[in-house]
C-alpha cells in the first residue's frame, strides 16, 4: 500500500475505495487510475507504472479484493 501510494500520489482514503472500475485505458493505450479523490472530490488521473501494475496483480486474487471489487486489501486505519 505504501509503495503504491508513493508511486501514484493517492492518499489512504483513495486507496481504500479504489476499485477495478477506476482503472481505465488511457489515450496512450496504457492503464490509468482515474478516480474522484475522497477529500477534495476532484478527478485525478494517474498512469500505472510497471511497479504499480505488479502490486495490483499481486493482490488481485485475495478474497477481500475479489468479493468487494477492490484493487487492494486495505486494512482499516485502526489495524494499520
Amino acid at each position: 500500500m505504501f509503495v503504491l501510494s508513493c508511486h501514484t500520489g493517492l492518499a489512504f482514503g483513495d486507496l481504500e475505495k479504489l476499485s477495478e472500475k477506476d482503472i481505465v485505458k488511457g489515450i496512450d493505450d496504457g492503464r490509468w487510475i482515474r478516480t474522484k479523490r475522497k477529500k477534495t472530490k476532484s478527478i485525478t488521473s494517474v498512469p500505472l507504472l510497471p511497479i504499480t501494475e505488479e502490486i495490483i496483480e499481486r493482490y488481485k486474487d485475495y478474497p477481500r479484493v475479489k468479493d468487494a471489487d477492490l484493487v487492494l486489501p486495505v486494512p482499516k486505519k485502526s489495524k494499520l
